[in-house]
């Protein structure tokens, strides 16, 4: 039973690291989103 227990705890650490790097990716978009958006708001 342990090693079953051992696996979904470390199939949940997998998919922790997964939704983070997802997360930083979809911040990093938006950052550059609104940027260039305040951008063309300068320009014209």
């Amino acid at each position: 039973m342990e090693t079953g227990i051992r696996q979904k705890s470390l199939k949940k650490r997998v998919w922790d690291k997964k939704i983070l790097i997802l997360g930083i990716f979809y911040y990093k978009f938006k950052k550059s989103i609104d940027y260039t958006k305040k951008a063309n708001k300068t320009e014209f």
